[in-house]
């Protein structure tokens, strides 16, 4: 599960001393090593990876941050 990472909106207890925007890319980056993880796991198991995420309209933002092969599914529901 995963929030877009969005300036002002994820990493916000790291600001300051980082930027909003530079906590958003600390968190693309943690993203990006998480998925390389999971993509080698699931080589080695023939699973897929995949990311529920929010808010809804997010699924264009993890474009060249998650894996093309990723299965993303919005969050939904409470």
């Amino acid at each position: 599960m995963t929030k877009a990472p969005r300036a002002g909106e994820v990493k916000t207890r790291l600001v300051p001393p980082l930027t909003p925007a530079e906590a958003a890319e600390l968190n693309r980056c943690f993203l990006r090593d998480l998925a390389r993880s999971i993509s080698r796991a699931c080589l080695e198991s023939g699973a897929r990876g995949g990311a529920v995420y929010t808010p809804a309209e997010a699924g264009p933002t993890y474009e060249g941050i998650l894996p093309s092969d990723f299965l993303l599914l919005p969050q939904r529901g409470g």
